[in-house]
């Protein structure tokens, strides 16, 4: 993830998130607003108040607690964790509203899919069931198979305006650093954590970063 934090708030996107409109307003929010804890975006197309319970990490923010974090840390090294999306299910299994993280509708703020427009629900037509138009896309987040480098949507405008924007900024920062490493594999699940199994790792690397030049002719 992408970090943007003071000592006051926290808030961050995956870096697979393509931003299309300014985020910040979205910490001001947060910060002008002493009882809300976090603010969330909704999972895959779902209406923004089923984020209570089923929210997205992609664009998120929090206001730190070192209380909850401790309690955090215990509940996951006690194994309560399903691990089905890495930092995704930890999340979303202690702080869903009435969890093991006790959060409250009051302290919680939400926002709709257009803050973190999930491509492998096709942006455009989640967009249109939703209600809602293309001035209100904040960000899309490569979630799931749609991965930039990997794979390209039918017809979908939006979603190649996006891929498009976010492989430009992508070889734009690869040539300034000299190269950047992709990974993208397969997980494997463990009581206490998900971890990439290293055996893979270097033949995912090699079959993304292929994909990836190939995308960029």
């Amino acid at each position: 993830p992408r970090p943007v934090a003071s000592r006051r708030i926290s808030g961050g996107s995956e870096n697979l998130v393509q931003v299309r409109r300014n985020l910040d307003h979205v910490l001001r929010s947060l910060l002008s607003s002493p009882h809300l804890s976090e603010i969330r975006t909704p999972q895959g197309c779902l209406q923004a108040e089923l984020a209570h319970r089923f929210f997205n990490t992609g664009v998120w923010a929090v206001r730190p607690d070192a209380t909850v974090f401790g309690a955090l840390v215990r509940w996951l090294l006690a194994g309560h964790s399903a691990c089905w999306d890495g930092d995704q299910s930890a999340a979303m299994g202690f702080l869903h509203v009435g969890g093991p993280g006790r959060v409250q509708r009051a302290n919680v703020s939400l926002l709709h899919a257009g803050y973190n427009l999930k491509a492998d629900q096709g942006p455009a037509s989640c967009l249109g069931k939703l209600h809602l138009n293309e001035s209100e896309v904040h960000a899309v987040h490569f979630s799931g198979n749609e991965k930039p480098f990997v794979s390209r949507r039918g017809k979908d405008p939006l979603w190649h305006m996006a891929r498009n924007a976010y492989m430009s900024a992508f070889s734009h920062w690869a040539a300034r650093i000299g190269g950047l490493s992709v990974c993208v594999g397969p997980r494997q699940s463990h009581a206490k954590g998900c971890y990439e199994p290293a055996a893979n790792e270097s033949a995912w690397s090699r079959r993304t970063d292929t994909a990836r030049k190939r995308s960029w002719s």
